[in-house]
């Protein structure tokens, strides 16, 4: 089997797959994110479900905040693995984001 990851890769994706676990656990035992992931989370904006090509469930939207996305861009989160609209995050692979108003609620807005 070929492995073209770099050592720096695998360090990388360890660290992601470990805050990724630990992150489950507090959401699985009813924790969920707390003030201080919130106020480091990006936030997403006129956003909407997507499919991606991989049949991954993801959201498309304006994000705000992230650290490697500049403020106002459109973009499609990774892999969506946990989320809660009531309390307004969602957790990808990669991070946590807040949720902003979605599309329809935007759309709407414009139309009353």
């Amino acid at each position: 089997m070929r492995n073209d990851n770099t050592p720096e890769d695998l360090r990388l994706l360890v660290s992601q797959l470990r805050r990724l676990a630990d992150d489950l656990e507090r959401i699985t035992g009813g924790a969920g994110p707390d003030a201080s992931d919130l106020a480091r989370a990006p936030v997403l904006s006129a956003w909407t479900p997507v499919i991606v090509p991989t049949m991954e469930r993801a959201l498309a939207g304006t994000v705000h905040g992230h650290p490697l996305i500049a403020n106002g861009h459109r973009t499609v989160t990774s892999h969506l693995v946990a989320v809660d609209p009531g309390l307004g995050w969602i957790r990808t692979w990669n991070r946590y984001y807040r949720l902003g108003a979605p599309a329809a609620d935007i759309e709407g807005a414009g139309h009353a």
